[in-house]
């Protein structure tokens, strides 16, 4: 069963270095990553291995790759920033980060420098400060599911000193019934200062 898994792991790396070395014109990839609901265990290190085949892949996308889009499961968070500081390093050319779920986190960590980007959406706040190294490109900043107990404390005036070049952010926010509309007021005070 051990020979089994190791060799189908090794046959999705080839697989990933293969479309590193084929796809010479790839421009958008989505990414999905999760684990079977039967399985049990870290997702990091169920597919550890698949950093070397992102990598190989990755170098062979250097010169193509504009966007990706990411699809993770709660528990990939680990994954997704190995994956992302891959990227950073491998493929000048990216513009667009797409990074779709949100994980139960308070601080992204520092993912590397993208030198082109432009437009990045996150799940969350917090997933902002990991780009903070990409700041002098960004453009177009969309939060996902942004809450208004985070956005009344987040810095917003961090956001504009970092990211000088930014033309638009977009925050979805949700606001539940319960909730005093006067935070929504609040928060566009805010804004406009």
């Amino acid at each position: 069963n051990t020979c089994r898994l190791t060799s189908k792991k090794n046959r999705i790396c080839e697989g990933l270095k293969l479309i590193g070395e084929k796809a010479e014109c790839l421009q958008n990839l989505t990414i999905f990553i999760g684990k079977e609901r039967d399985s049990s265990g870290d997702v990091r290190e169920d597919f550890k291995f698949l950093i070397s085949g992102f990598r190989s892949m990755f170098e062979g996308l250097n010169e193509s790759l504009e966007t990706v889009h990411f699809m993770t499961s709660e528990d990939s968070h680990n994954l997704l920033v190995d994956i992302l500081k891959l990227l950073s390093e491998h493929c000048k050319n990216l513009t667009k980060i797409i990074a779709g779920s949100a994980f139960n986190i308070s601080k992204f960590p520092s993912i590397g420098c993208f030198q082109n980007l432009k437009q990045l959406t996150v799940p969350k706040l917090c997933y902002i400060d990991g780009f903070v190294q990409s700041c002098d490109t960004v453009t177009d900043i969309f939060v996902e599911k942004a809450v208004m107990a985070n956005l009344k404390n987040y810095d917003l005036g961090t956001i504009c000193q970092n990211f000088k070049k930014l033309k638009r952010c977009y925050f979805n926010v949700r606001v539940h019934l319960t909730t005093n509309w006067r935070q929504c007021y609040e928060w566009q005070k805010i804004v406009d200062e």
